[in-house]
């Protein structure tokens, strides 16, 4: 009898120790895949900051009377969402880029919106 019992206990320690053996690993797992997804939020992050436009001539009549019709009526060609308005207005102003209209709130998201110095006004947005 107090063999059997001796047997279920070792069993049951043994059980208990490999249960909390995969537990731990699985926490160790779990924090390794959460420290990941942060450095590859960061890389991200870093990489949408070093984005940059690249414009391409324009030798298309139909896109160039758009775009002229377009910049006549002071209408943006396109809009980014920035996390930071005011921020990125300062960061920009101080990069030289001239801004038709600074950070303004309207009844939806905050605008700003400059000149790309190519025929283009590009808005900004913060939600």
């Amino acid at each position: 009898m107090w063999l059997g019992l001796v047997t279920v206990l070792a069993v049951s320690v043994i059980l208990l120790l490999q249960y909390n053996f995969s537990y731990r690993n699985q926490i160790s797992t779990l924090k390794q895949k959460e420290q990941k997804l942060e450095a590859e939020n960061k890389s991200n992050k870093t990489l949408i900051q070093q984005l940059r436009l690249a414009l391409e001539p324009n030798e298309n009549l139909a896109a160039k009377t758009f775009q002229k019709a377009l910049f006549e009526q002071g209408i943006p060609l396109t809009a980014f969402a920035v996390e930071d308005i005011q921020q990125e207005y300062e960061r920009l102003k101080q990069l030289g880029v001239v801004f038709r209209m600074e950070p303004t709130k309207t009844e939806g998201p905050t605008i700003a919106v400059f000149d790309d110095t190519c025929g283009n006004f590009i808005q900004l947005y913060q939600v």
